[in-house]
């Protein structure tokens, strides 16, 4: 009996999910999801007023089933702020270092991350290092500020 309770023990220790350091960078993607589901929540919610509830009472009446109630009232409505929202994410995430750090994996660092660590190995050499990183970052991060900008008039329809 011990030992069967031993050998169900040890099993479920080699079959847990690593998040901590694992190589495919789980823990990450895991940790950005608790911390920004809540913000992207917050946009659904926001976009979900009086206007949307007098919509789905409409379409309720005129016998729209509850797939179609989502589909064509919910998901219009809602589509525009989670999708900005989500770019917003995406820029942050991009140019944060502190989860990667201590979540991610040692290797391959994440652009954020290279460039902090650059400033730690080698003072003078690692400062352009870490500027040029950075330099990256935020072309990228403009980028998606202007896609950001593009989505949210096409939502508009401005």
């Amino acid at each position: 009996m011990a030992r069967t309770w031993r050998a169900r023990r040890s099993h479920a220790r080699r079959a847990a999910v690593e998040l901590k350091r694992d190589h495919g960078g789980l823990g990450i993607v895991v940790v950005y999801v608790y911390k920004e589901a809540p913000f992207l929540a917050l946009l659904v919610l926001a976009a979900c007023g009086r206007e949307l509830q007098a919509r789905e009472e409409a379409a309720t009446v005129l016998g729209a089933t509850p797939w179609q109630r989502v589909r064509w009232v919910m998901w219009p409505a809602i589509r525009g702020p989670l999708l900005v929202g989500s770019i917003i994410v995406a820029a942050y995430v991009v140019g944060a270092f502190e989860v990667p750090l201590l979540v991610g994996p040692n290797s391959p660092p994440t652009l954020a991350t290279f460039a902090f660590e650059a400033t730690k190995a080698d003072v003078i050499a690692g400062q352009g290092t870490a500027a040029a990183a950075l330099t990256l970052l935020a072309l990228f991060s403009i980028a998606i500020a202007a896609l950001a900008a593009r989505f949210a008039r096409d939502v508009e329809g401005a």
